[in-house]
């Protein structure tokens, strides 16, 4: 028998077996052997699937390589036979990134394209100025039935030249039958909406925003949330209007790579409201929730968990609210229809229970659900479920990697030093063999890490090391209590709970307590620098990437840098880590950079020179005073890259340089 290298061959309920649809190459269900470093940092196979929205087909983007490029690939599939043949929609040579259904016939797909752009004929001249090539964004519809397509807003001159990024679907309901709204820049350099039309490609100005305005929510394609950027990019800005209203008003701002604590979860049943994810006054947990768009204040829950922020919201085609995502360890719902909770049991146990399941489309029936499956052994796929066949269908693995070959990971519960309990994720070789033990420390801090496919994990398990991931406290998704734990105690309790985990990390694989490293990018960064200076007899070598080295530097940027109305997220920070004046002396002591002499083990740090969040200055500057305390220190600094977003090409070599460096140290 052979099967998907990420499928699952089981019955559920009586119903028919899983169909495989890639012709992927048969299990060795006995294969441990692991995968090179290199095979972690491939292209995906499949970039994105939809559901069209009464139910019918699924659009498939894949890429396969040609020559040194990638190209891209757009299959048409009946969701009533997924395992059949495929109508292929040819595309051209452009790069593709991801697709969705705009109805039930246009599939709009966003990709990178090259236009050529005729110059302008300057005033009183007869010479036209030199035309060039634009390398740009774009948005294709293209015709399910006929394979016909068009680019959105076709050759318009003034946005061509103005927008190198016309790829920004904001809804595909508008108030015009086939059109959606897309944002692009203007001529007066302002971020706009404009209604686009899917048969000619034109467009119409509905409104304009901010320079930085990033997107905007609809409700029956009108306007009622804002989304704007800081100058910095670090800070999002929400703002309401409600239907018929002129002015927007602030609502919330937060810091853009944490937890947010305000977000969209779609149009309400509530005349003049909107649901959304958002904490009360007095509350702990982030919860569903209404908010009156005239008085902005939050309703009662509707959906909510205790001990567990409410992490997003599953709309069906038709809009209606299918269910309220929380991530414990795995991915879990809670389902507003109870008819819909066995099946989605059925599609968990489908996986063992070993995998998060995550509901990305339903259509307007509700019979079929898409879902894309991710976990530890779980490197991605999506799978379509019907709920009349009972059956569940492999459509499309994003990384071709087979479960056997990757690494397990089991859940840690951390007994910590002062009576407390947090919780880790501890990812051992494939082998089981004894090996040196890296902590991987997340960013935030209020953000988490959770049972799901993790890249870093496992390429550093395929190379022998053990990895343990701590939630500590002033991680975020756990309720305000948990985050709050770690306000002015980065240099304290959140380094001493990441000390614990590693120890309880040690104990838990037998391993050697001499042969311990650090990683982490951004906060985490920060915590590889802090860290071994805490913990000298510990850590013998330190990875970090994108990490800040100094609190009161922090401070000071964040302070001259927010715009957000009242400086909140400068008043936020100055609860997290202290008055910048009264606490001085503790921010001082938990800044690596100040205590560069007191680096027990070899460091090495990467930076985006074009970070905008945690300037390149931080590890700079980190670097200059560990040569000057004659530490042992090397800074990469990624060229037009800001913060870790470099490309997976660039992330490979860079895990094989911290390979390297962690086998020459531990």
């Amino acid at each position: 028998m052979t099967s998907c290298s990420t499928s699952r061959r089981l019955f559920l309920g009586g119903g028919a077996a899983v169909a495989c649809a890639l012709g992927l190459p048969t299990r060795v269900l006995a294969q441990t052997e692991p995968y090179a470093l290199g095979e972690f940092h491939r292209p995906d196979a499949a970039l994105s699937v939809a559901l069209s929205p009464d139910g019918r087909r699924l659009a498939v983007l894949q890429q396969t390589p040609q020559g040194d490029r990638q190209r891209a690939i757009l299959d048409i599939v009946s969701a009533d036979d997924p395992g059949g043949a495929r109508v292929r929609v040819p595309i051209g040579d452009v790069q593709a990134q991801r697709l969705e259904w705009a109805d039930d016939r246009h599939v709009l797909l966003v990709v990178i394209t090259e236009t050529e752009v005729q110059g302008n004929r300057p005033m009183h001249s007869m010479i036209r100025e030199q035309g060039r090539t634009i390398t740009a964004r774009r948005v294709l519809s293209i015709d399910a039935d006929t394979g016909r397509g068009l680019a959105l807003f076709g050759e318009d001159r003034q946005a061509l030249n103005y927008n190198l990024d016309l790829g920004r679907i904001i809804d595909t309901v508008s108030d015009r039958p086939g059109h959606i709204l897309m944002a692009a820049l203007g001529f007066n350099l302002l971020n706009e909406l404009y209604r686009v039309s899917l048969s000619t490609g034109r467009s119409e100005l509905v409104e304009r925003g901010v320079a930085r305005t990033l997107d905007w929510k609809t409700v029956d394609g009108v306007p009622v949330l804002r989304r704007d950027l800081s100058a910095r990019g670090d800070v999002q800005t929400w703002r309401a209007r409600p239907i018929g209203g002129s002015e927007w008003r602030f609502v919330r701002s937060d810091r853009i790579l944490e937890q947010p604590q305000f977000t969209w979860a779609g149009p309400s049943e509530t005349a003049g409201a909107v649901r959304v994810l958002a904490r009360a006054e007095g509350e702990d947990v982030i919860a569903l929730r209404d908010m009156d768009l005239t008085t902005l204040q939050l309703g009662p829950p509707i959906r909510t968990r205790e001990g567990f922020d409410a992490d997003h919201e599953v709309l069906d085609a038709a809009r209606r609210p299918i269910a309220t995502g929380f991530v414990v360890d795995r991915l879990d719902y809670d389902f507003p229809d109870p008819a819909i909770a066995p099946h989605y049991r059925a599609m968990n146990r489908f996986f063992n229970d070993e995998a998060s399941v995550r509901i990305v489309g339903a259509d307007t029936a509700r019979n079929r659900i898409l879902t894309y499956v991710e976990g530890p052994r779980e490197p991605g796929a999506w799978y379509l479920y019907n709920r009349q066949a009972r059956d569940y269908t492999n459509i499309a693995a994003r990384r071709t990697l087979e479960a056997q070959r990757l690494a397990p990971m089991t859940r840690l519960r951390v007994a910590t030093r002062d009576g407390s309990e947090i919780g880790a994720y501890l990812t051992r070789p494939s082998s089981g063999a004894k090996g040196p033990l890296i902590v991987l420390v997340h960013g935030g801090p209020q953000v988490r890490d959770a049972w799901s496919y993790d890249r870093q994990a496992q390429a550093l398990a395929s190379q022998g090391f053990w990895v343990v991931q701590p939630n500590f406290r002033g991680s975020g998704g756990f309720g305000e209590t948990f985050a709050d734990q770690g306000d002015r105690q980065w240099g304290g309790r959140v380094q001493e709970d990441i000390e614990d985990a590693v120890l309880a990390a040690v104990s838990e694989g037998g391993l050697d307590a001499s042969r311990v490293g650090i990683m982490g990018a951004s906060f985490g960064g920060y915590s590889a620098l802090m860290s071994p200076i805490l913990r000298p007899d510990l850590y013998k070598a330190a990875v970090s990437i994108c990490g800040f080295s100094d609190l009161p530097d922090l401070l000071a940027e964040q302070r001259r840098d927010d715009d957000s109305p009242g400086q909140q997220i400068y008043a936020r920070e100055v609860v997290r880590l202290g008055d910048p004046r009264a606490d001085a002396a503790e921010q001082a002591r938990w800044s690596p950079r100040r205590r560069a002499g007191e680096m027990p083990c070899p460091v090495l740090m990467t930076h985006g020179v074009d970070d905008a969040i945690v300037p390149v200055g931080h590890s700079r500057r980190m670097r200059d005073a560990l040569q000057g305390a004659g530490r042992p220190v090397e800074l990469i600094e990624i060229a037009d890259a800001g913060h870790g977003d470099w490309d997976l090409a660039e992330e490979g070599r860079l895990m094989a340089r911290y390979v390297a460096f962690f086998r020459r140290h531990l």
